[in-house]
């Protein structure tokens, strides 16, 4: 007995009857599944690049045109997936039997132009069709048969609702039973859902599987990337054009990275059936980070009489904050170190003079880009936000304010980097707990003024009314653009 196509194909178009897999097994020993290769189309001139997941190598030919859609399938059963593209502007796919430039083998009406194509195989026949997801209903409409040439796909075989505005559709057999199933992915957030049957819960509920893998912006594709006979997870990143392979279909870091391709390209996969090729080419060049960037800082205080139960004054406050954004060269204070005058008054005090003072020093020696200030809290709990500059050459920001009433007690943070690994970030959060500047000695909130002589060292403070372990608020710092 021989295998039909269908039945010896890799991965999730291996399966076919059952009795004849188990005809299949008795005379021989079944063949290793090929793990799915990558690819990319540059949307731009529709240039397509598969790379051989054995070898490395990557295959490029032309098919389609600038702004199609491109997908993947095995159209004429033969065990190679092969380009298919979806053409918005006429609404019609365009399906090619061999991974090389050449024209179409068979073009069909498909859908609206607002819809997603989908290529799978679906009823578990060996043989990819092409179906799709508009995006206006959440709704499914999947087909067994290829359309007729020039002529229409038809009318789906069945239909279902599933998923949220803005998601993403993918097809992959995740569960390796020779039957593609649906998932979706949320690219705000990198997350991925999808059910163990092909019709998510009867067209509606919740999915059964949902993770969180990438980051927001990923591009994402599903393969059977270790030849296990199951789909998983990957994403194709544009920022580093890299693609990261994961092997389970949970949450995690990923298990394989690929580094190829170009900013722009659009990620398929498929079993591409590969021989020869060339070295991809040298990673995407990565546009330099903008010079400077402005962020949001809010403060949020949590000090309370619940959270700091011994001795709470009456009317508990902090001052309005100050500091600078500025280099490595220059601090303004430090655990361990001795308070400037500006930490001292703004600590005992709640001035803002003095450090103002010290930060314009710093910007007149090239130390400090610009001074940081705003507004203090009232009434704790409560918030405040203010709004800096830093660039490239001073991305560090220092802000402190007051904890108030208190002899010399503060908040704040020192040197906080602001670009790293290339980058701004997109968000820093710091957890905040009170520091003594070490120039007062009084023990409580209310304490008569007692100058420490000499000065001790800034320490956080360790021991109630305030040192009791519990932060007392905390600083976010948000990107809120970046400039030239």
């Amino acid at each position: 007995m021989g295998l039909r196509p269908a039945e010896a194909r890799s991965r999730r178009k291996r399966a076919g009857a059952i009795a004849v897999l188990v005809a299949v097994m008795l005379l021989a020993a079944p063949p290793a599944l090929a793990a799915s290769d990558i690819g990319l189309v540059d949307p731009a001139d529709g240039r397509w690049h598969l790379r051989d997941a054995g070898t490395g190598l990557v295959t490029s030919f032309f098919y389609g045109d600038p702004g199609d859609v491109p997908f993947t399938g095995d159209w004429d059963c033969d065990g190679v997936d092969t380009p298919g593209l979806f053409r918005p502007s006429d609404a019609f796919a365009y399906l090619r039997d061999a991974n090389s430039t050449g024209i179409a083998g068979i073009r069909f009406f498909f859908g609206n132009p607002s819809d997603v194509p989908l290529a799978g195989d679906f009823d578990g026949d060996g043989c990819d069709t092409v179906s799709l997801y508009r995006p206006a209903e959440q709704r499914f409409y999947i087909v067994n048969e290829l359309g007729s040439d020039d002529g229409g796909l038809g009318a789906a075989d069945y239909t279902f609702d599933f998923g949220n505005p803005g998601d993403t559709p993918f097809v992959g057999d995740f569960d390796g039973d020779g039957v593609d199933e649906v998932g979706l992915h949320r690219k705000s957030t990198g997350l991925v859902y999808f059910e163990d049957a092909l019709t998510p819960n009867a067209g509606g509920g919740a999915a059964d599987h949902e993770f969180i893998f990438g980051d927001p912006g990923d591009r994402f594709v599903a393969g059977d990337w270790t030849g296990a006979g199951n789909s998983t997870p990957a994403v194709f990143r544009p920022t580093d054009c890299t693609f990261y392979l994961k092997h389970a279909n949970s949450l995690g870091v990923a298990d394989d990275t690929v580094a190829f391709g170009e900013p722009a390209w659009l990620p398929v996969a498929g079993d591409f059936g590969l021989t020869g090729g060339a070295p991809p080419g040298p990673p995407c060049p990565q546009p330099p980070a903008a010079f400077s960037a402005t962020y949001r800082l809010t403060f949020t205080s949590t000090w309370s009489a619940a959270t700091h139960p011994v001795s709470f004054p009456a009317v508990p406050h902090f001052s309005g904050l100050i500091g600078g954004a500025h280099d490595a060269r220059v601090s303004f204070w430090e655990s361990g170190g001795q308070a400037s005058q500006g930490i001292e008054d703004m600590a005992e005090l709640g001035s803002k003079t003095a450090l103002r003072a010290e930060v314009e020093a710093a910007i007149a020696a090239g130390t400090a880009r610009s001074v940081i200030s705003g507004g203090g809290i009232g009434l704790s709990p409560g918030s405040v936000a203010v709004t800096f500059t830093v660039d490239r050459d001073h991305p560090l920001a220092t802000v402190v304010a007051m904890l108030a009433p208190s002899p010399d007690w503060f908040v704040g943070v020192s040197g906080l980097d602001l670009f790293e690994g290339g980058t701004w970030a997109e968000r820093k959060v710091v957890t905040l707990y009170g520091y003594d500047a070490g120039t007062d000695s009084g023990p409580s909130y209310g304490s008569p003024d007692a100058d420490t002589d000499p000065a001790e060292p800034i320490a956080r403070l360790d021991t109630p009314p305030v040192g009791n372990g519990a932060p007392v608020g905390e600083y976010v710092f948000e990107l809120v653009s970046v400039g030239p």
